[in-house]
């Protein structure tokens, strides 16, 4: 038993860029897997070959894609003064299988309705163990991963890798998609505010996460309230024509490339309500400004607001 625990992915499939986002592979572009036997007997090198397989297990779902995963087909594990015992399959790619002996152009075999972002896959690796009389067939499988054809679908699909990882209670649950849970607030709020603290320094504070909860529960979210997957990234918001998780996805990778230094040092409010601003700038001096972020533009936007006393004493 101990045997047939032992082999582990120890990397993830996962693309050279960007950096931080794993398990989202494009077709046709290359990545890497490896794999370790924690069983360190240094005499089982090049005795155990690994190959591999794609959905060896996969989900009964109409639309769902199959793929060919392209690479060397089998190697062995060897001993590394690092790992132990590893396997490195590198320069993988994956190309869907298409109908009618494919070409530009054709549909894939079970092409349907479902979203590419709510569609998972899983990589087998298969070896054989045998050592001291003791036979065993053993696997690893990698966690679910999302499988795009254009780069303009990533923000989508890391949608779904956050989601499957925050509530997903199988690692196997490639169907998961099929009826996705809903998220406790708090769960969620610590989602988005590492998102923050893994790539700029500086997470979320409790009013900005206030302020994003009401976007996402309707009001001003308690321990209770819940967020539905559709609401974090399949619905447009109220008087926008894009999802929460693509406004804030486009807002963070803003401040990743023009704003990290101010935001880390946090002289950016960053998400606060117009009628927030509003009231804490109404009693303060002229010359006083505040930075947030624009609520109406997909793609990121950063407004300044400040305040300006008028000839009669009026405040703009």
């Amino acid at each position: 038993m101990v045997s047939s625990r032992s082999f582990v992915v120890s990397k993830q499939p996962s693309l050279p860029y960007p950096c931080k986002r794993p398990l989202i592979i494009k077709t046709s572009t290359q990545f890497l897997v490896t794999a370790r036997f924690l069983v360190n007997f240094q005499e089982l090198r090049h005795r155990m070959k690994v190959s591999f397989k794609i959905d060896k297990y996969p989900a009964e779902i109409k639309g769902y894609r199959r793929f060919n995963l392209l690479g060397s087909q089998e190697k062995d594990l060897e001993y590394t003064q690092c790992d132990g015992l590893a396997v490195e399959f590198k320069h993988l790619t994956l190309k869907e299988q298409r109908a009618g002996g494919g070409g530009k152009g054709s549909k894939g075999v079970n092409e349907g309705s479902r979203s590419v972002q709510e569609e998972l896959h899983i990589i087998t690796l298969m070896t054989q163990f045998s050592y001291d009389g003791v036979e065993l067939n053993i696997e690893a499988t990698t966690l679910p991963f999302v499988v795009i054809s254009n780069q303009s679908q990533f923000v989508r699909a890391w949608a779904s890798i956050l989601w499957f990882n925050l509530l997903s209670t199988d690692p196997k649950d490639v169907a998961f998609f099929s009826k996705p849970p809903a998220a406790k607030w708090i769960l969620v709020a610590d989602v988005l505010s590492w998102q923050f603290s893994c790539c700029t320094g500086r997470g979320l504070n409790a009013d900005q996460l206030q302020m994003l909860g009401k976007k996402l529960c309707g009001s001003v979210p308690n321990q209770d309230s819940t967020v539905t997957w559709s609401k974090f990234a399949k619905e447009s918001m109220p008087r926008v024509s894009f999802t929460f998780w693509e406004w804030f996805d486009a807002i963070l990778t803003l401040v990743k490339a023009h704003l990290e230094n101010i935001w880390k040092d946090g002289y950016v409010m960053g998400f606060v309500s117009r009628s927030a601003e509003d009231a804490l700038l109404r009693t303060r001096q002229q010359g006083t400004f505040l930075l947030r972020f624009s609520e109406s533009m997909r793609d990121g936007g950063i407004t300044i607001s400040w305040v300006d006393h008028e000839s009669d004493g009026d405040q703009n």
